[in-house]
């Protein structure tokens, strides 16, 4: 926040893989704060500096510029911070990623769209391109995947594991809850938690549309290519 305080949301930790991740993550909320980026967009956006027709902005368009070029300076600050902070440079590059990752799910969820347009962040593939130059521009030492605790880094995403599923079944979301679900399920079958959550998460779906009891809904967004409207996607 404008504040400095700083949040992480519970589901990270399902994708995440180590602790140089984390800081990658935070390094770049921080750098954030650091350049005073939402102090900056408020008092612009109470300036009018986004409202159509003032100087050279036009509306939602010049806030969407001027987002996606803070993105991108608080990825260059992270990636020097995290190369002088000990820990592993790939940390930045995985959880960017990973956003890559979730476009590329989520897209598979559409139609008619075959890529999302730059709004307030740039385009995942992008980032992770320039991300990855100034990476390799870098003088360093190969950094660490862990620092604090390697150990109980993995207890606090197992226990996150629970949680992220729980919390998906509470607000609705049956699909991304049904998803998650089967992934744990597949890396730790002996655990009746995630067949708790997968079974209910179909259950409650299936309850809510009948016709989705005749579908494919767990694999069906991933085949290497899938016919939409003509086209393979």
């Amino acid at each position: 926040t404008g504040t400095g305080v700083m949040f992480l949301n519970i589901g990270l930790f399902a994708e995440i893989k180590d602790e140089a991740t984390i800081a990658g993550i935070i390094a770049h909320e921080f750098a954030h704060y650091y350049a005073n980026h939402s102090i900056e967009g408020y008092i612009r956006s109470v300036k009018g500096d986004f409202k159509p027709g003032l100087m050279f902005f036009q509306g939602k368009k010049a806030f969407s510029k001027f987002s996606v070029a803070n993105e991108l300076n608080a990825d260059s600050l992270a990636t020097v911070w995290l190369n002088q902070s000990g820990y592993h440079s790939n940390g930045l590059i995985h959880s960017l990623q990973i956003t890559k990752n979730d476009e590329k799910r989520r897209l598979l969820q559409y139609e008619e769209k075959w890529e999302f347009k730059e709004t307030t962040h740039p385009d995942p593939t992008k980032r992770l391109d320039i991300a990855q130059k100034q990476e390799q521009k870098l003088e360093k030492e190969e950094g660490q995947y862990f620092q604090v605790d390697q150990k109980k880094f993995f207890q606090l995403k197992e226990e996150a594991k629970s949680e992220i599923l729980k919390f998906l079944l509470r607000d609705f979301a049956y699909d991304e809850c049904i998803e998650k679900a089967f992934k744990f399920h597949i890396h730790d079958v002996e655990n009746t938690t995630y067949l708790y959550y997968l079974m209910e998460g179909i259950r409650r779906k299936c309850f809510s549309n009948v016709s989705d009891w005749n579908k494919s809904f767990i694999v069906g967004n991933y085949y290497n290519e899938i016919m939409k409207s003509g086209k393979p996607k």
